[in-house]
């Protein structure tokens, strides 16, 4: 199975090997054995949770979507998504001398029919954009102490 982010949503990709032999033989049985199934994808679902679905006793959760070797970290909260790069400890070019050195966050907005994502905030060694709404600081904090006391990686 691979799991990977696309447009903001995190998609799970089911391969043959995934299955076991018995669920291969089924579908060997229903679909006969004229296709090229260990090659691409069966199936793709979209596994991120709806933002109704990512809270925790009423508040919002932070959901970490992925947690990347290179110190970088995905994740959303509510109707925000986040990156950022969170090292495991603090240095002068981290938020207030804290361990995450890059940061940005989006909010979706709905003007008209489409969806977009306005930026809320970008830290990048040094403040790009800050928030200013009550929500977007609240987001910021809320989002910055998770990263912040983050497991340190071995």
């Amino acid at each position: 199975m691979v799991i990977e982010k696309r447009n903001d949503d995190l998609w799970a990709d089911l391969f043959w090997g995934d299955l076991s032999d018995a669920a291969q033989s089924e579908l060997l049985k229903l679909l006969g054995d004229n296709g090229n199934f260990d090659v691409f994808p069966l199936a793709s679902v979209n596994v991120s949770p709806a933002e109704d679905e990512q809270t925790q006793g009423g508040e919002m959760a932070i959901v970490t979507i992925e947690r990347k070797e290179n110190n970088w970290v995905f994740g959303s909260y509510g109707r925000y998504k986040f990156e950022a790069k969170v090292y495991d400890v603090g240095s002068e070019y981290g938020i207030n001398g804290g361990r995450v050195s890059k940061m940005s966050v989006w909010r979706k907005k709905k003007p008209g029919v489409y969806f977009t994502h306005e930026t809320v905030l970008n830290y990048d060694r040094s403040w790009d954009v800050k928030p200013k709404k009550s929500d977007d600081i609240k987001a910021f904090e809320t989002v910055h102490a998770f990263l912040e006391n983050m497991p340190i990686e071995e």
